[in-house]
């Protein structure tokens, strides 16, 4: 899964959870081969990005992630608890951000490392 924008969705992708708009109302179901209207009604009530199932970048970062030590994940997360210190990661969306940028980071260190070593 990767979460896309919707302004760089194309035909024919598939949404991998369901899309509400900003008060929760129902737009689109998880498993909807997005099309031309679907992109269009997105826009229109102003949703942001949504969840998408099999992007290219989900392959490559099942990869990395897969590389990345215990180590090097523990590094990575306590680096950014300082980031993240005044932020309420008790709230839904900053526990994904702070999950999501940990991911990153891990996979950032350990390919320093890769580089170092060769």
């Amino acid at each position: 899964m990767g979460v896309k924008r919707v302004v760089d969705l194309d035909i024919g992708m598939v949404l991998a959870e369901d899309v509400n708009d900003a008060n929760g109302r129902f737009l689109l179901g998880v498993e909807c081969i997005l099309e031309a209207r679907h992109i269009r009604a997105l826009q229109a009530w102003g949703v942001i990005s949504v969840t998408i199932l099999n992007t290219d970048e989900d392959e490559k970062s099942k990869d990395s992630i897969a590389e990345v030590t215990v180590e090097t994940f523990n590094k990575a997360e306590s680096e950014l608890r300082e980031l993240f210190k005044f932020n309420n990661l008790e709230h839904e969306f900053m526990q994904e951000l702070f999950k999501e940028s940990v991911a990153r980071k891990a996979i950032m260190l350990t390919e320093d490392t890769d580089e170092k070593e060769t």
